[in-house]
């Protein structure tokens, strides 16, 4: 799919990892879990109906209450966060020195067989090569100078974008 968006010049392409989008998840859960734990202590523990005023007795027992429920999620989600953010500390490199030679399969890591049926696997890198020639060559290009070509386009086209989308090139908020 990749080779596919890079063939073409003038499409824009989007980059955003995916370890970004379970981090927001995980973030919101949190949230969500601070919003419901100070429900559940203003409503049940306290009796206390939206439209009731609270005194500063009940706004002090239930601000400590919710922060004693973020003392316990926060260094959780802290946590999975980090582990995230480890992965993502990665892909910086990982662009820069790409090389689809390199890249793991399914049916490689195999050896061309089904690992719960038995059956034959075609060759997936092999479908991936025959594609970035076509798209890269045009039908009678040399074979070997589509990959060339590919790893070039992601080091020197994907790279950077997703450099700047994850703050390592003058982006706003850096991962470090």
């Amino acid at each position: 799919e990749l080779g596919c968006f890079l063939s073409r010049e003038r499409v824009p392409v989007e980059i955003l990892p995916v370890k970004t989008s379970v981090m927001l998840v995980l973030v919101g859960i949190l949230w969500h879990m601070l919003m419901f734990s100070y429900c559940l202590i203003l409503n049940f523990l306290l009796g206390v109906n939206a439209a009731e005023t609270q005194s500063p007795s009940r706004f002090i027992f239930v601000t400590a209450a919710t922060i004693g429920v973020a003392t316990i999620l926060l260094p959780i989600v802290n946590y999975l966060g980090m582990s995230l953010l480890d992965d993502m500390e990665q892909l910086p490199a990982q662009v820069q020195r790409f090389r689809i030679e390199e890249s793991k399969c399914t049916c490689c890591s195999n050896n061309h067989i089904h690992p719960q049926t038995g059956q034959t696997l075609m060759c997936d890198r092999e479908l991936v090569y025959h594609a970035l020639a076509i798209m890269y060559l045009g039908q009678g290009g040399q074979r070997g100078g589509e990959l060339v070509k590919f790893n070039e386009m992601v080091r020197e086209t994907l790279a950077p974008k997703v450099l700047r989308r994850m703050g390592v090139l003058g982006a706003i908020l850096p991962l470090r």
